[in-house]
């Protein structure tokens, strides 16, 4: 049974989270990404989130305190950013903030 759900602003990508979050996360880091002065980013067992419709576009940015890679992963149609994977911690997925889960599972 799905827990939550979501996707691009368009509908083309949509996911499914089948957990809770392992844990939820706060950088400060990526206020150019997010235009606001945090990224709430709630993070996910990687077993526990697929993507269930759509084509995704992969970016990669090596992380500058670990050096390891940082992919954001979004919509190849729209590019709403969707979700983070990273080569440091390969069994998690950061949801690029809560905006682009629906609303209505979370009543």
């Amino acid at each position: 049974m799905a827990i939550a759900e979501g996707g691009c602003l368009r509908g083309a990508v949509r996911y499914v989270v089948q957990a809770k979050p392992t844990h939820v996360t706060t950088y400060h880091f990526c206020q150019r990404a997010t235009g606001a002065p945090y990224l709430v980013e709630p993070v996910f067992a990687k077993q526990a989130f697929s993507v269930s419709k759509g084509e995704l576009a992969r970016y990669s940015q090596t992380c500058e305190g670990s050096g390891k890679a940082v992919n954001t992963n979004f919509c190849a149609d729209c590019g709403t950013e969707l979700f983070l994977d990273f080569e440091g911690s390969q069994n998690a997925i950061g949801v690029y903030g809560v905006a682009n889960v629906d609303k209505r599972r979370h009543r």
